[in-house]
């Protein structure tokens, strides 16, 4: 549409540069002639409306101009009419030509004219001002008036524009915002959740918490450097945590050593970041040794091994033992305070048997740490914990029980079975008070008596305060702590024996078993294993008595 006005607005103005809106002379001779009242009102008005002036005569003796002369191009004239001032808001009008619709032709006229014919021409404001450029151009050939002006308010800036050469400012929503702190919120708590799982790892890492117990061997080149060291540490999977401890390492630099001795060194993965700068530190000076205690072992067969290999006296361990602070382990509160002052050693049961790497000349109390590590890892499991609320057992008397059957018990492969008559006898207590287990009459005889000897004539009957906390021909149920340190499978059996109705077994020297519902089988068994040595079970002892 504007395109159209623009073609017709520059239509007009060439039609007006070439006269063809100039009007001829209505009388030969006149003078100019008086202007129409409205005219003159629309002259007053700001309108434009040329009028028609009269020819001029041409002078005696002149020649009429041919018809090719009168078809030349006529001199241009401003769009204004001569004398007559237009408004300012008249150059941004869009004109517009009125004609008298009964004006005709005159006949003979060359031009085109019609005779007293008249015309306006209105430019409208708003119709062209998307023509800046040819606006300014007519103002300027009329020699007035400036180019229009940018319109200025409005708009959400406020009617300030940006600078040039920067982008506008960009409002975010209510929306756009609320996203915004949703996304920041969700990485600090995604941050948050992993420093604490980081710190979690690190402590564990740094006190050698939940580690296996296995030694693995590292050989220390002289090319070699700390770092290195520390990488293969990661590798054999001694330390997993090794931002965590080169941190550690760097507060400890009194324990890092300046340099590394070449040779062969064992490791332990449950080694603490302090044990690890300190062999570090130490080099091949301290030799260690490894030891294995079996299961079923007793404090005092334990103690008297680690003397043997020279780790600590067994008198140093057997002390540390008595005067260990249960407060540092969570599972040693467990322990019920009624029968302590009946109990002979304290940790009995509590000593892990298993395969350790010791330091020669080791202090006690490191070695004593070292096995409650070690039970607190291995029983660190909630299906266990779980199985025991489900027997109805608490942790010490699950231990006391399975420390009965790993001494009953000549391999695992019988275990489950040995398991099942005593939990038959403790389910059925009116009819099976005692459990008559004759190994625990043997911890009293072998264990604890050997350490008075000044009682060595004094008989094992119910007498012996010992003999009633500990034997089960003497005291309900199960004894008053454990016989010796159970392992793994024992422990296992203990919680999930097997389903049987047997109350009676005997076992013989060579590790066969005999089992029985009822008191005469037990006693044809037992007739069948004593022969072959010395047999041992539930009533044994009484029987052979």
């Amino acid at each position: 549409m504007k395109n159209q006005q623009n073609d017709a607005f520059e239509n007009l103005i060439n039609r007006i540069r070439d006269g063809e809106f100039d009007e001829e002379p209505s009388a030969a001779g006149s003078s100019q002639p008086q202007r129409p009242p409205a005219q003159a009102r629309q002259a007053e008005q700001g309108e434009v409306r040329p009028a028609a002036r009269p020819e001029r005569p041409s002078a005696p003796g002149t020649v009429s101009r041919s018809r090719e002369e009168a078809a030349a191009p006529a001199r241009r004239r401003p769009a204004t009419a001569r004398g007559e001032h237009t408004s300012p808001s008249a150059q941004h009008r869009a004109p517009e030509v009125r004609r008298p619709a009964s004006s005709s032709r005159e006949e003979g006229s060359g031009h085109g004219r019609r005779e007293g014919e008249r015309f306006e021409l209105r430019i409208e404001n708003n119709e062209f001002e998307s023509l800046p450029d040819r606006s300014a151009a007519g103002a300027r050939r009329s020699g007035g008036g400036q180019p229009p002006r940018r319109p200025s308010g409005g708009g959400g800036t406020g009617g300030k524009e940006p600078p040039r050469g920067q982008p506008p400012r960009r409002r975010h929503s209510r929306a756009g915002r609320w996203f915004q702190a949703l996304v920041i919120s969700g990485c600090m708590v995604g941050v948050s959740i992993f420093l604490a799982i980081f710190a979690i790892g690190s402590a564990s890492d740094l006190f050698g918490l939940n580690q296996q117990d296995q030694l693995v061997d590292l050989t220390i080149t002289d090319d070699m450097t700390f770092d290195d060291v520390v990488d293969r540490l990661v590798d054999l999977e001694v330390i997993e945590q090794p931002f965590t401890f080169h941190l550690y390492a760097g507060l400890k630099s009194t324990n890092v050593p300046d340099e590394l001795e070449a040779g062969d060194y064992q490791f332990n993965k449950n080694m603490s970041y302090d044990e690890i700068l300190l062999l570090l530190r130490q080099g091949l000076e301290d030799e260690t040794v490894q030891v294995t205690f079996p299961e079923g072992f007793t404090v005092q067969a334990i103690a008297n091994r680690l003397e043997e290999y020279g780790v600590c006296s067994a008198a140093d361990f057997l002390e540390a033992a008595r005067n260990v602070d249960t407060s540092e382990y969570e599972f040693l509160a467990d322990i019920p305070s009624e029968g302590a002052e009946e109990r002979y050693y304290p940790l009995e049961g509590f000593i892990f048997p298993d395969t350790y790497e010791f330091y020669v000349g080791e202090s006690a109390e490191n070695v004593l740490g070292r096995f409650l590590d070690n039970f607190e890892n291995r029983l660190a499991d909630e299906e266990l914990t779980a199985r025991m609320e489900e027997q109805g057992l608490t942790l010490y008397e699950t231990i006391t029980l399975a420390s009965i059957i790993q001494r009953e018990s000549s391999n695992t492969d019988n275990m489950g079975e040995v398991s099942s008559v005593f939990h038959n006898r403790l389910a059925n207590p009116s009819s099976f008070p005692l459990l008559q287990s004759d190994v625990t009459t043997f911890y009293v005889r072998d264990t604890i008596m050997p350490n008075f000897p000044d009682r060595a004539d004094e008989p094992l009957d119910e007498n012996n305060e010992y003999m009633q906390a500990y034997s089960t021909y003497y005291r309900q149920g199960l004894p008053v702590g454990p016989i010796c340190n159970p392992g793994m499978a024992a422990i296992e059996a203990a919680l999930y024996p097997d389903e049987t109705n047997y109350y009676f077994f005997v076992t013989d020297d060579e590790g066969n078993y005999y089992y029985a519902a009822t008191a005469d089988e037990h006693a044809q068994n037992i007739a069948v294993a004593m022969p072959s040595g010395d047999a041992h079970g539930t009533g044994v002892g009484a029987a052979v008595q």
